[in-house]
């Protein structure tokens, strides 16, 4: 529950963040719902939290032998080409793939950002 709450405190920080930007001014329809205060600490307590969520997950999956699990691999590729289970399981595997490498890429960009080494980071987070 902690990693969906630090999900929509990282959303909702992060959309007001970039509201300040000229370019993304139709996320002043928004203006009503997204926090005011203390945006920067949220955001970055969020992330932490997120962060060591990620660190514990993937230390569970290594520790209790489960990589086979969610391996994605030349058999869940196969696998998408079918129907029925397979399918749905394999499509699983490679949603939870996307969502982990995007959150890694948003962790490692902020991080970036954090130590002042914004450039293509910025751009990417």
């Amino acid at each position: 529950m902690k990693k969906v709450a630090a999900f929509v405190v990282l959303l909702l920080t992060g959309l007001r963040i970039a509201a300040d930007d000229p370019g993304y001014g139709w996320l002043g329809a928004l203006d009503r719902v997204l926090p005011m205060e203390n945006l920067w600490f949220r955001h970055i307590v969020a992330a932490a939290v997120l962060a060591g969520a990620l660190v514990a997950y993937f230390s569970y999956i290594s520790r209790a032998r489960l990589k086979p699990r969610i391996r994605f691999d030349r058999a869940r590729l196969l696998a998408l080409l079918s129907s029925g289970r397979s399918r749905t399981a394999s499509l699983g595997v490679m949603a939870l793939w996307v969502l982990l490498l995007s959150l890694l890429l948003l962790t490692v960009t902020g991080v970036f950002l954090f130590l002042g080494v914004a450039g293509t980071a910025l751009s990417l987070h």
